[in-house]
């Protein structure tokens, strides 16, 4: 007798939810590998883009192509969603993220570079703090939007 069960796909019907981290210690974990991952893309696409470009224009796009990702990865690792229901409300809500995220970090590369000619790795330490304190934005902004998300589906 052989057992089977149907595992389903982005594309098939399945279960909304999948295998989330449950409280906030779980969440927390998953966050931080998420944003360990999302980070060194962001300072590797940075650095790549730095060689070719000014630091703002890298900076922007590097946080704007990690923060898509970054929101994506959490919704289904941190958060175990598995569908794209929510997914534009959370991606918008990410963008809060983002948008601390490339204040902090271009307001701080500006002051840098308009008080001394930095090193490149003053740029990646100043951009270290922005991100941080970005990061902490953006799990709190996920957290509050998907829970509220998934009160309200209760409620139904």
């Amino acid at each position: 007798m052989t057992l089977t069960h149907a595992v389903p796909t982005r594309h098939s019907p399945g279960p909304e939810r999948g295998p989330a981290r449950k409280g906030l210690i779980g969440q927390l974990l998953s966050f931080g590998v998420v944003g360990v991952i999302s980070t060194v893309a962001y300072y590797v696409i940075y650095v790549v883009l730095r060689l070719v470009m000014g630091a703002q224009l890298s900076n922007l796009l590097a946080l704007l192509i990690t923060q898509v990702w970054n929101t994506a990865a959490n919704r289904c690792h941190t958060f175990g969603l598995q569908t794209r229901k929510g997914m534009v409300k959370h991606q918008a809500s990410g963008m809060i993220a983002f948008v601390v995220g490339l204040g902090l970090s271009s307001g701080l590369l500006w002051l840098l570079h308009h008080y001394s000619d930095p090193a490149r790795w003053a740029e990646v330490l100043v951009l270290l703090a922005a991100n941080g304190i970005a990061t902490l934005v953006r799990f709190i902004t996920l957290r509050l939007v998907i829970g509220h998300d998934e009160k309200v589906a209760a409620q139904t």
